[in-house]
């Protein structure tokens, strides 16, 4: 993490976030997706109050946005399927292990 990537956000102009990242979001989502969302954003503006900077709110954002650009690639479903089947690990088994580790 670089020294931009911790400086405090104290405006939402300064969030810096492509145009599109609300639109491909709302547009996106299944209703169980959104529900996730907005829990996960939810959580971030309270962490924000609570720090005075709006960086949990970016980053929960932007990797939302990152999730979905990654998943609309057309080799999405064959690259998971690839790495669910992959014996080249380092300590988590599964891409399902690492998922439950991540608690998602």
């Amino acid at each position: 993490m670089g020294a931009a990537d911790t400086q405090r956000i104290s405006s939402p102009g300064d969030l810096d976030l492509p145009p599109e990242v609300f639109k491909v979001l709302l547009n996106a989502l299944t209703d169980e997706g959104l529900a996730a969302f907005q829990r996960d954003l939810l959580q971030a503006i309270q962490r924000a109050q609570q720090r005075n900077n709006l960086r949990p709110v970016r980053e929960v954002l932007e990797s939302w946005y990152r999730t979905l650009v990654v998943r609309q690639d057309p080799d999405f479903e064959a690259s998971l399927t690839w790495a669910r089947q992959s014996k080249d690990r380092d300590g988590i088994t599964t891409v399902d292990e690492l998922m439950r580790e991540l608690g998602r």
